[in-house]
């Protein structure tokens, strides 16, 4: 029999839209502060790390490296997906704006 334990670490969320967009989407509420992404000691957010996060929780047809990609919202990849949501009017407020 498979423990409670077990299925908890085996279940996961799919992901029906591309990697690009699950990417824009947490690293987009990275950014404004709604979660807590991993960090390197310098502060600046670990994607490598953050990546592995995401396909541990998502399943979503991807790797951790292109994911990492997605996610760092400033790299090439990353912002033609920010591109994309901005003309179609795509907006978050940050946190504290609306706390």
């Amino acid at each position: 029999a498979v423990s409670l334990f077990v299925l908890y670490f085996l279940l996961k969320v799919k992901w029906i839209g591309k990697p690009s967009q699950l990417g824009f989407i947490l690293g987009k509420l990275a950014d404004l502060g709604y979660i807590e992404a991993p960090k390197h000691n310098n502060g600046e957010i670990n994607f490598t790390k953050f990546a592995a996060l995401v396909n541990n929780t998502f399943e979503v047809n991807t790797t951790n490296n292109t994911l990492s990609k997605y996610l760092n919202l400033e790299s090439e990849k990353g912002s033609e997906t920010v591109r994309k949501f901005n003309d179609n009017g795509f907006d978050i407020p940050h946190l504290k704006t609306i706390s």
